[in-house]
């Protein structure tokens, strides 16, 4: 099919309107510009910072603590520092938190589909269900993507980085592109042939890392992927018809508090939600499940009865947080402190 084939509103329509400028490009050199077109429209969420413990006990973490506090420091490693390591501490992070996911070893990539031509974006982490290896969340390193673009446009707000778009949209195509046999083209992507499977609309994850020290978050985005949007791409020559709907995609995203360390499985499953940890989220949302694993059992202490005669809880007491202001000090209590690696 020839560009100059195009119906308006097509995809090939909107590079032709735009012919001075390069939008055919490797999705790192993607700007906001992209996100525009696209009509991608980024929806922010306040921080979650809760659960956190509220106990001043001295608290000594468990191997698995250790571990997981380490797995957090590496991430906050300075972008020159090996990129490897990073990968290491979220698959281990994400595997130990939510052990239903099963990390896909096969994707060293992802492959996007526009028409006829295909090309591969590099995603260091995909994770998929046990029971079906379609990816549903993905991790990028924005340190990493930071060392790779250099000399390039970098996105004005990085929450809003148009690279999401691409992995987003390289991991729905992946649940219905079979790998095509295809031919290299002088230009750098691939030809291919092949017939996907009927399109549906599905939701997807991306999770990103970023900050310093009490500052460091993680941050979520969740969109749905339409079988409109996912046709475009498949199609760029034919324009959107009145049944289609939105032709774009809202994006969502959430930071969520890194630190500290108890509390953080409950944070990220408050975003991450049902569908990547395997079971409902708690109604409490001060409730911290994840508790004995990340913690020395404590030497049993005689205490003091209350008049009705009744032992006060000390697991009720240590598995609930307290109102906390949003910040710094108010959650850094000793426990805290022990528990958080950096914040010290």
């Amino acid at each position: 099919m020839s560009i100059a084939r195009r119906e308006q509103g097509s995809l090939y329509d909107t590079i032709l309107s735009h012919n001075r400028m390069r939008l055919l490009v490797s999705p790192l050199n993607w700007t906001d510009f992209h996100s525009q077109l696209l009509r991608i429209h980024f929806i922010e969420h306040p921080v979650i910072f809760k659960p956190v413990p509220t106990t001043m006990e001295r608290l000594e973490p468990s191997r698995k603590g250790e571990m997981l506090l380490k797995d957090l420091t590496t991430l906050e490693s300075l972008p020159d520092q090996a990129s490897d390591d990073e990968n290491s501490a979220i698959k281990h992070i994400i595997l130990t938190f939510f052990p239903s996911l099963s990390r896909l070893k096969t994707y060293t990539g992802l492959n996007l589909y526009f028409g006829q031509l295909r090309k591969t974006i590099q995603i260091p982490c995909v994770w998929s269900h046990r029971t079906e290896y379609k990816p549903i969340l993905a991790y990028v390193s924005r340190s990493q993507l930071a060392a790779r673009r250099k000399n390039r446009l970098l996105p004005a707000d990085a929450d809003r980085d148009p690279y999401i778009i691409a992995i987003l949209l390289a991991m729905a195509q992946a649940h219905f592109y079979d790998e095509p046999v295809s031919r290299p083209l002088p230009y750098g992507g691939r030809q291919f042939s092949c017939a996907p499977a009927p399109f549906r609309d599905i939701t997807l994850q991306v999770i990103t890392h970023d900050g310093y020290g009490d500052a460091a978050k993680f941050v979520v985005y969740t969109a749905t992927v339409t079988a409109t949007f996912l046709t475009r791409f498949m199609m760029p020559h034919k324009g959107p018809s009145a049944q289609d709907g939105s032709t774009g995609m809202d994006i969502s995203y959430t930071p969520v508090s890194a630190w500290p360390l108890l509390g953080l499985k409950e944070r990220l499953e408050r975003v991450l939600g049902r569908g990547i940890t395997g079971h409902p989220v708690h109604d409490d949302a001060d409730h911290i499940g994840f508790w004995d694993p990340l913690v020395e059992p404590q030497p049993a202490r005689k205490r003091k009865c209350p008049d009705d005669g009744t032992v006060p809880s000390a697991a009720k007491k240590r598995r609930t947080a307290g109102n906390h202001g949003g910040g710094g000090a108010g959650r850094q209590g000793t426990c805290m402190h022990h528990l958080s690696g950096s914040l010290n």
